[in-house]
This record gives structure tokens, C-alpha cells and sequence, in this order.
């Protein structure tokens, strides 16, 4: 608009500017003015000099004569005469030239007018358009990181994760596939109900594939789970009888055993011994479970077995108060906890009867389960 109002203002001033006469004023030859108006004036005296002749005649004698004196008498003198120009005049379509000219700066402004809201109205669609690009793009990298997440429970099995794979890469097939239904189904009308009858079936072959897939899932988090227990390692312990002793501490009569314990790894990685819990007890007859959890630690020395490897025999001294009887049984149990190298926390429990009295003492393995599970 305002290019517009400028261009008008232009027009306005030229059309009210007054005409400028020009300051260099022309100079003509006398003779050259002589000349022309003496044709001007015999075109219009014509009619009257048919009728007499003969003046005529005498006239233009006359006229040489002046003519010829005046020329040898002043024959080093040219004269010049200062003749203005006639005043300007302006054309008769100048008018409708100017109106037609602001019409035409008129629309080309409202075109420019209309391509610059155009313009914005395209830049916002722009705007628009990246938003929903950022949104799917953010939506995709979700998607990718869930399904990197979720291959990376399956651990270091290699043909189950290709298999997983190939299950995702053929549901993203049937996701796209049903996309691009949809997208018929919207531009073809008349097809709406085969359509829709297409993409239930697709939506049931999608179910079944998800079904397969976490079935899939299953088994190589189960072959994962085999495989570790395959490579794990295994600790085994056994408890040879030392000597038992009998004594009074402060009024009450006592029993200490001692016991050789040495520790095997029959997995096939190697083992880390954390911490070994061991007890002496008398009981009426052997409990069938253990309170193992709350049993404090009797030895807390870390200790490294590879493979197939027996570590060292270790001295335990467990203690408790009374002594055996024929009313009575003792035991000695416990726990021994350890870690593998896939960093699980593993546990062995152990449990020995105390056959016998004095020097003629020995220890039995319990067959009960709960002084028999490793985890």
C-alpha cells in the first residue's frame, strides 16, 4: 500500500508541475524568417494580389531593390532575431493513459497484496507441517527405542535376536500394510466394507504374529536362562569331623566341634566366595526347614574357586550350649553364599548330623531339602 500511495503522489505532482519554457532561446536567420513569412503572407493575401498584377510586380522589384542595396551596404552584418517557442500542449489521452496507469498500479498492488497473504498463509502451513514431522520423528525414535530395549533382554543369543528381527521387520510389513489400506479406504468410498472386513483380518494375523513373537521371546529368554545355567558355577562344600570337645563356660556345660570345611566349583566358570554361615545345635530330632536368612556369618574371608578347583580346607569351631544325649540330636548346618560371573547371587545350604560321643564321634549328611538346595 504504501508502494501505491507513492506512485500516485508521482503522477500527482507530474500532471500539476506547470510546463517549463526553455531558457535557451532559439535564434533563427532573418533572411530564413523573411522567407517563411513572406510564403505565410502570400498564402494569404493571395486573393489579392491576382488582382493587380502589375503592383505586384513593381512590388517585388522594389523589394529586390531594398534587398540588394541593403545586402551590399551591410554585407559583413548577419542579423538574428530571438523567436520563443509556442506554448506546450498535452495530448488529448493523457488523461485516460493516467487513469488506465494507477488502475493498473491499483491491481498489480492488490495482487501483491493477495501473493503476500499467500505467503504467510504457506509459511504457517510450513510451520505446521515440521511440527508434525518433529512429533513422528520423535514417535519413531520411541519406537526404535523400545524395540532396542526389548532385543536387549535376550541377552548374547544371537539367532533368537535374528529371529526377533525377522518377526518385527514382518510385523512393520502388516502395520504398513494396513496403513496403506486405511488410506484406500479413505480416498475409495464405495469399497468402504471390503475394506474394513480386509484390516480385521489383518488386525487378526497381527495378533497372531504378537503371540508368536512373545512366544518367541519366551523360549530364548528360557535358552538364555539355560545357557547361564549351563556356564554358571557350582559350589559344593564337604564338612570332615575334627574333634568334639565338652566344657563349662560360666556354670553351664557347653560343646564346641571342630570341622574341616573345603569348597568345590563343579561349574564351569569360576566362583566367588562371599560369606559362610555355620551353627551348632541340639534338638529334639532334626527340623525339617532352616531360618538360613537371619543366620549371622561365621566367616566373611572372600575366597576365588575356578572351575573343577577345591579351595583350601577352612577350620570352624560352631558351639553351643548343653551337651549330646541319647534324648537329644546335634547338628551342624548353615549356608554358603557366592556369586558367578554373570553377577548372580548364589547360595548352597548344608546339614550334618553329630553321630556318636567322644573320640568315637562322626558327622552324617542330612537328606532332608532344606539342607540340600542350591540356587
Amino acid at each position: 500500500m504504501q508502494v501505491l500511495a507513492a506512485l500516485v503522489f508521482c503522477l500527482f505532482l507530474q500532471t500539476a508541475s506547470p510546463t517549463v519554457k526553455s531558457e535557451n532561446p532559439v535564434i533563427k536567420n532573418k533572411a530564413t524568417n523573411q522567407k517563411k513569412g513572406g510564403l505565410q503572407q502570400s498564402k494569404k493575401d493571395e486573393a489579392h494580389n491576382l488582382t493587380s498584377q502589375g503592383a505586384q510586380e513593381s512590388r517585388v522589384q522594389s523589394n529586390a531593390k531594398d534587398q540588394h542595396q541593403q545586402t551590399d551596404s551591410h554585407a559583413w552584418f548577419y542579423p538574428v532575431h530571438e523567436v520563443s517557442p509556442p506554448e506546450p500542449r498535452d495530448t488529448p489521452l493523457f488523461l485516460p493513459y493516467l487513469i488506465a496507469t494507477m488502475l493498473g498500479v491499483v491491481v498489480n498492488s492488490i495482487i501483491l497484496t493477495l501473493i503476500w497473504i499467500q505467503t504467510k498463509i504457506n509459511a504457517k502451513q510450513v510451520k505446521v507441517s515440521l511440527v508434525a514431522i518433529k512429533v513422528s520423528a520423535r514417535s519413531a525414535r520411541a519406537a526404535r527405542a523400545s524395540a532396542d530395549a526389548a532385543t536387549q533382554t535376550v541377552g548374547s543369543l544371537a539367532q533368537q535376536l535374528e529371529e526377533m528381527r525377522k518377526s518385527r521387520e514382518q510385523t512393520d510389513k502388516l502395520i504398513k500394510a494396513a496403513s496403506d489400506q486405511v488410506a484406500e479406504m479413505q480416498n475409495a468410498g464405495n469399497q468402504t466394507e471390503q475394506m474394513i472386513a480386509q484390516s480385521k483380518e489383518q488386525v487378526a494375523a497381527l495378533a497372531t504374529l504378537a503371540s508368536t513373537t512373545a512366544i518367541s521371546a519366551r523360549a530364548a529368554k528360557d535358552s538364555a536362562d539355560a545357557l547361564v545355567a549351563s556356564e554358571r558355577a557350582w559350589v559344593m562344600l564337604k564338612v570332615d569331623f575334627n574333634r568334639l570337645l565338652g566344657q563349662a563356660l560360666d556354670g553351664d556345660i557347653s560343646t564346641c566341634v571342630y570341622v574341616d570345611i573345603v569348597f568345590r566349583n563343579f561349574g564351569k566358570t569360576p566362583a566367588l566366595i562371599d560369606e559362610v554361615c555355620c551353627n551348632l545345635g541340639l534338638f529334639d530330632w532334626f527340623p525339617e526347614t532352616q531360618d538360613f536368612a537371619s543366620m549371622e556369618p561365621y566367616d566373611s574371608v572372600p575366597e576365588e574357586i575356578r572351575a573343577g578347583k577345591r579351595s583350601k580346607p577352612r577350620l570352624y569351631q560352631p558351639q553351643c550350649i548343653g551337651q549330646k544325649t541319647s534324648d537329644n540330636v546335634m547338628m551342624i548346618y548353615g549356608i554358603v553364599k557366592y556369586r558367578d560371573i554373570f553377577g548372580h547371587k548364589r547360595s548352597t545350604t548344608f546339614g550334618y548330623s553329630v553321630i556318636g560321643i567322644g573320640e568315637s564321634a562322626k558327622l552324617k549328611r542330612l537328606v532332608e531339602p532344606a539342607y540340600n538346595q542350591y540356587t
